[in-house]
């Protein structure tokens, strides 16, 4: 942790707070403001969060100049002044960093630990188990104390890590659809859009007012100018958009939630990510109509085809088109594959899944393969994809196309190039079995179409052992 950064120095300037440790474990004030409020809900005992951030970030003792001895100093996974109560009692210094209890003595760590008065004769066996975990301690002069992050394996904290912890202690999300914002079925932009507005995140007027912002008098929906401007009322009482409520929802039905809309779209019928796609249109298009500036009588064309001229920066923007697996002609197989690096290089996975016209899966594998880059990992998952379909005579007589989302691989392997170095003998390999069994090619896949293989891969990075199941 960067001791010296901008927020945390402005927190403890605006607090009252010592900027010198390296654990903060939330604020105790009688009225904090709504954004220093939303954060100190991960510190609070009933969440989830907490158990993990007082799990996961552990402090590396270097210089002990930035590390508290009572509160972050800890005996098995116990702070000292819960570890041993009657010696932090009798301490004379309660609020101290490691380095004002002893000093460096011919290069030596050497402990001082100052006491109120003598110990008393039931008092030195748990001053002898206090010697002792001093002990176990070790003080380097010239390492700087860090914050390690327990739940990765470089010990550095990431956002991933933290979900993945948050789920498997029973945190994940309630709703049916924020696990599918991401799967490329809108742009970027308009996920991030809806995952904000599910999660009650979007900058309207009335959650503007929380943060305190002094020159926000008006708190009413510029729509309608009737109620506050809250997300359910602009994105689902849209009387205010007078002729155009009909078109948003069908039917004249108005839902009093705007996450309850998605929810309700997603649990009836089979047609989710269609469902989707059209609602997400429906909340843009209202977004447009309050930033925008656009009255209830101005037609509703205008707003479609002038939204580039409304635009801060009128440069094209490129839109990723969604897209989906298509199947193969008849008695031809497809194989996705895809790798998959957390890092580069870093924990690295492959996985794959090979299926026929009508859409059943025949083979499916997910594997970890140490550490590697993802162009590494690519080239692996297609050389596994090749070793497996050799393996296997029941599909001797069918021509198989293994998909990847990599055109650089694809090139190299179909005759361009070797790539790097140390790719030449795999490249070189899956040529040879291309070349000896002609029923085999290698062809690009959009990314969009190659969502199996890529989650089977991310699974593969951090699994134990490889998982390969063959179908019927």
């Amino acid at each position: 942790m960067d001791l010296s950064c901008l927020w945390k120095r402005v927190v403890c300037a605006k607090y009252g707070l010592k900027n010198d440790g390296l654990v903060w474990d939330g604020l105790e004030l009688k009225s904090p403001s709504y954004f220093v409020k939303s954060i100190n809900g991960l510190f609070e005992v009933s969440q989830c969060s907490y158990k993990i951030i007082k799990d996961g970030f552990q402090v590396v003792v270097g210089s002990g100049g930035n590390v508290r001895f009572w509160t972050e100093i800890k005996w098995d996974s116990i702070p000292l002044k819960l570890a041993f109560p009657r010696i932090y009692a009798l301490a004379s210094n309660k609020d101290g960093l490691v380095r004002d209890f002893g000093s460096f003595v011919d290069s030596k760590w050497i402990w001082d630990v100052s006491l109120r008065r003598p110990l008393f004769d039931w008092e030195f066996d748990q001053w002898r188990c206090f010697l002792l975990a001093l002990d176990t301690i070790c003080i380097r002069r010239d390492i700087p104390d860090a914050l390690a992050w327990s739940f990765s394996s470089n010990g550095c904290f990431s956002v991933g890590s933290f979900r993945r912890c948050l789920e498997s202690f029973g945190g994940q999300s309630s709703s049916v659809v924020c696990p599918f914002l991401w799967q490329g079925i809108c742009p970027p932009k308009v996920e991030i859009f809806l995952w904000q507005m599910l999660k009650g995140r979007l900058l309207v007027r009335v959650v503007l007012s929380k943060f305190g912002l002094s020159n926000l008098t008006n708190f009413d929906c510029p729509l309608c100018g009737k109620m506050p401007e809250t997300i359910d009322h602009l994105f689902c009482i849209v009387n205010g958009l007078g002729s155009y409520g009909g078109w948003l929802w069908d039917g004249g039905i108005y839902p009093h939630a705007a996450a309850q809309r998605l929810e309700n779209g997603w649990k009836v019928g089979k047609a989710a990510c269609s469902s989707l796609a059209l609602d997400s249109i429906k909340f843009r298009v209202v977004w447009w109509f309050k930033n925008f500036g656009f009255g209830s009588n101005e037609d509703i064309t205008i707003l479609l085809l002038d939204v580039g001229g409304r635009c801060v920066d009128k440069k094209p923007v490129k839109i990723v088109k969604p897209c989906s697996w298509s199947p193969p002609v008849d008695n031809d197989l497809f194989f996705n594959v895809d790798g998959s690096a957390r890092g580069n290089p870093g924990k690295a996975g492959i996985g794959g899944v090979l299926r026929d016209a009508s859409g059943k899966t025949l083979c499916l594998f997910s594997d970890s393969i140490g550490i590697a880059d993802s162009i590494l990992a690519e080239i692996i998952a297609i050389h596994r994809a090749v070793m497996l379909i050799s393996s296997n005579q029941l599909y001797s007589h069918r021509r198989i196309t293994i998909l990847s989302d990599s055109k650089s691989v694809v090139s190299w392997i179909n005759g361009v190039g070797f790539g790097n170095l140390s790719h030449v003998k795999l490249v070189y390999d899956i040529r040879q079995s291309i070349l000896h069994r002609k029923s085999i090619s290698i062809a690009f896949t959009p990314r969009g179409s190659n969502a199996l293989a890529d989650s089977l891969a991310k699974n593969g990075a951090v699994s134990i052992g490889e998982r390969l199941e063959w179908g019927a």
